[in-house]
């Protein structure tokens, strides 16, 4: 697998505030400090590494303030990133990278979290990009285990916010999940 691309914060920063795209080109300024910083990668490899460090920074702030709302209190999520040969599902591999527990590194999320987990992490992705997801039906199943209290309201009013540009089918535990739906059905 590709090795990932990991630079320290302190040259990101100072890459960041470099304006590197002038009329198109590349400026001499952030070519020579790209060249400086990152001898063996292509310059135009590191401005794009740049772009998406800054993309990911601010999609994993929104995912840890949605997943605090959802009772992951100390929760990490993390994007990794990696690069890979051109194919029909792009160029780049992304990994949602996810630990519940504080203290535990982030491991990917598909091997880590239990079905619940999964789909809470699953309503705060889908809460950040309601507007630009083009799938008009979600299904949640056990999205209220192991939780109840203030998480299990905020959880059923997440689902309602959502369920006004989705249809939502959610198998539900709880009453106050259960409260927010315009109908229910018991199997």
């Amino acid at each position: 697998a590709p090795m990932m691309h990991c630079y320290s914060m302190d040259v990101m920063k100072q890459m960041r505030g470099i304006p590197f795209i002038s009329d198109h080109r590349i400026v001499p300024e952030a070519s020579f400090a790209a060249t400086t910083a990152f001898p063996s990668r292509n310059v135009s490899e590191v401005f794009k590494d740049i772009y998406l460090f800054e993309y990911e920074t601010e999609y994993e702030k929104q995912m840890k303030k949605e997943l605090d709302k959802l009772g992951f209190k100390r929760a990490e999520f993390q994007i990794g990133f990696e690069s890979s040969a051109p194919g029909i599902t792009g160029a780049d591999q992304i990994e949602f990278l996810f630990s519940a527990n504080p203290g535990v590194r982030p491991l990917p999320l598909r091997s880590v979290a239990s079905s619940g987990e999964l789909c809470r992490v699953m309503l705060a992705l889908k809460t950040i990009l309601a507007g630009a997801d083009r799938i008009p039906t979600l299904v949640f199943d056990e999205i209220d285990a192991n939780i109840g209290g203030e998480t299990a309201v905020t959880v059923g009013q997440e689902l309602a916010n959502l369920a006004v540009s989705k249809q939502i089918i959610s198998i539900s535990h709880l009453a106050q999940g259960a409260a927010r739906a315009d109908r229910h059905f018991k199997v």
